[in-house]
């Protein structure tokens, strides 16, 4: 190609490393990244926002509050398909059936134990835990990059706030990829 490739031109390899310094920050050219998509995660206490999911009501006020107020760790059961909370435990309030519904990331499933595990990627696509929140989409890659041991809080925004997020979300992505063209050459 154009000598666009990770290390001086040809394919990365390991040990290589991509120096983001050179594209975030002060905009060079009109052009800058935001940190936001450069960066780990913070130390200390991660938020994510989510929404009510289909079953939110089936664990009632105190269930939400306890979800939405409290601060859970990152269990060492972990993997790609889903984080395991370890905090207090949420308990429904109905004990009906239910039917298996579709499922997708950022799906917070809570089975009989209460202890609430977070769709990934590899996750099942169908699942009988209730669905109690989601952890919307703008901060799917905050999600993946938890690890044991991390501390999450969850917080509820609107669909409106959920919206607005992940369009800003798309701007940024488009944004990068506009960069990464002009840095390369490619246009």
């Amino acid at each position: 190609g154009g000598g666009g490739g990770g290390g001086g031109g040809r394919a990365l390899r390991t040990g290589d490393g991509l120096n983001w310094a050179d594209i975030a920050g002060e905009p060079r050219m009109g052009w800058s990244v935001s940190h936001d998509l450069l960066t780990t995660l913070p130390e200390g206490e991660v938020t994510l926002r989510v929404l009510r999911g289909a079953q939110a009501n089936e664990f009632g006020a105190e269930g939400w509050r306890r979800f939405t107020g409290q601060v859970y760790g990152v269990g060492p059961d972990s993997d790609r398909m889903g984080v395991r909370l370890k905090g207090p435990v949420i308990k429904r309030e109905s004990g009906r059936e239910l039917l298996s519904a579709p499922v997708c990331p950022g799906a917070v499933q809570v089975p009989a134990g209460g202890q609430a595990i977070v769709l990934l990627a590899d996750a099942q696509t169908l699942g009988g835990y209730p669905l109690l929140a989601h952890v919307i989409s703008a901060d799917w890659s905050r999600l993946a990059q938890l690890k044991p041991g991390d501390q999450v809080r969850f917080v509820e925004v609107t669909l409106a706030q959920a919206e607005a997020a992940r369009q800003a979300r798309g701007r940024e992505l488009a944004w990068l990829r506009t960069g990464c063209r002009m840095a390369w050459g490619h246009r």
